[in-house]
């Protein structure tokens, strides 16, 4: 799965990072909105976790525009604005949802999980070939139900191998 991640905060974005890479996200970043636009508009992404403060383009004003373009895919607002205005302002601009910082970690992969569901990019969460079973929901692999600890580095190819037409054919064999 791959996430955009719109932050300027260089050390929130470098925490975020490594917990969206520990739990199996392929993560792009941009620190302005106008690099997130730039990024959403040349590559494909199956979600946004997006600041309302950044320079250049705000967070609103981003989420606004991308879904006046048609732009579907879920939208994580994640800010420090926490009144019940501001919610309100941002799921009005399209946000499918609003995490307020500080967050807490689980929450935050909780929420992401539940946007991917929605949006249909998680179909099936256990793929299984034989006695192999990879669950993509807590992103874990298991062989004869024993946990195969993988980095993000092997278990997204596996990930990518596994969706491929070419497992489909595989696993008929």
């Amino acid at each position: 799965m791959k996430i955009l991640l719109v932050e300027d905060d260089i050390v929130l974005s470098t925490a975020l990072a490594e917990l969206l890479r520990a739990n199996h996200y392929s993560i792009d970043l941009a620190n302005d909105g106008e690099t997130g636009l730039d990024l959403v508009m040349s590559a494909e992404y199956d979600l946004i976790l997006l600041d309302w403060i950044i320079p250049k383009l705000d967070g609103i004003t981003l989420c606004r525009q991308l879904r006046s373009q048609g732009y579907s895919k879920p939208i994580l607002l994640l800010t420090a604005k926490n009144c019940n205005a501001n919610i309100i302002e941002g799921l009005d601009a399209g946000a499918d949802d609003y995490v307020i910082k500080p967050y807490d970690s689980e929450a935050l992969l909780a929420k992401i999980r539940s946007l991917l569901r929605r949006s249909g990019t998680i179909a099936l969460s256990k793929l299984t070939w034989g006695n192999l079973c990879l669950d993509q929901i807590p992103g874990k692999v298991t062989c004869n139900e024993q946990i195969i600890p993988l980095t993000a580095t092997e278990y997204n190819p596996l990930l990518s191998l596994w969706e491929n037409p070419i497992a489909e054919s595989l696993s008929r064999l």
